[in-house]
């Protein structure tokens, strides 16, 4: 049993909550209440009973403390899901019997890819992190001429991790990619069709959000989005004139000059409303 600060006048509220669900209040108040199954990742979803290893069942058994008949979910990163109760636990692993799946992808919306010049230090953490929960699909780190932090082996490992993090807390599926530092042509053909557009608050005659809107009569499920933020210095002619010959169109988020990880998270998180709103008319 939990105590639930905030609740009505007439005393504290309390709520049993399931083995394996978490707590979620709403902004709305205490009234507004939901329990959300524990969700861990793993690679295979085939076959009625699946393993849970590594660190997905360090977490779930040493932090967690999950036990027989906890209810969980588990998803591949690459669109699968199932619902099941763990049957068996071991030391360093779980098993879960599965007792339903879920259709195919269910996220709505285009494919949001984002080709950023990564900031240094803990913003691009942050980025990473905020990216991964908006549910942008590819993060594909960009060389530019003015500079670029390029990423060992060790820090790429940690912002994957926390690309898996970030899926788990909002409930998505699909793990956001992180590719490795490459040019504009390499990363437009790696994102694939779809419309590209680049950052550039100074010559932008459109806001993003206006130039999403332009394209409402495209199918979204199926058109991508692809979009280039330069680093602090902004794009260079040669890289705007690039970006252009690949049919990408220059916007800008607002009126505001905004730092690297700042601007992503908000192109993210502009598309991905653009696409929410187109789903529910």
């Amino acid at each position: 049993m939990r105590v639930m600060a905030g609740a009505p006048r007439c005393g504290i509220m309390i709520r049993p909550i399931t083995a394996g669900r978490q707590l979620v209040v709403g902004f709305d108040g205490p009234e507004h209440v939901s329990m959300r199954t524990r969700r861990f990742k793993v690679e295979d979803l085939s076959g009625p009973v699946i393993r849970v290893g590594g660190s997905e069942a360090g977490h779930g058994l040493r932090v967690l403390r999950l036990g027989v008949g906890a209810e969980v979910v588990l998803f591949d990163g690459r669109g699968g899901e199932v619902s099941g109760r763990i049957c068996s636990v071991g030391r360093s692993q779980f098993e879960v019997q599965v007792t339903s799946r879920g259709e195919a992808d269910r996220e709505h919306g285009p494919e949001i890819h984002l080709a950023v010049a990564a900031p240094k230090g803990g913003r691009a953490d942050t980025l990473v992190e905020k990216c991964a929960e908006l549910g942008v699909r590819g993060l594909h780190l960009l060389r530019t001429d003015r500079g670029e932090v390029l990423p060992g082996e060790t820090k790429l490992g940690r912002w994957r991790r926390k690309a898996v993090e970030a899926a788990k807390q909002a409930g998505h599926r699909t793990t956001m990619a992180i590719e490795d530092p490459r040019g504009i042509d390499e990363i437009a053909a790696a994102a694939g069709k779809g419309r590209i557009f680049y950052g550039d608050p100074a010559c932008a005659a459109r806001t993003l959000h206006e130039a999403l809107g332009e394209a409402r009569g495209e199918d979204h499920r199926q058109v991508g989005v692809l979009i280039f933020i330069g680093p602090e210095g902004g794009f260079t002619e040669r890289e705007c004139a690039a970006i252009e010959e690949l049919g990408g169109r220059p916007v800008r988020l607002c009126d505001a000059i905004l730092r690297v990880e700042t601007a992503a998270i908000a192109a993210a998180a502009i598309v991905a409303g653009a696409a929410a709103t187109h789903h529910r008319e």
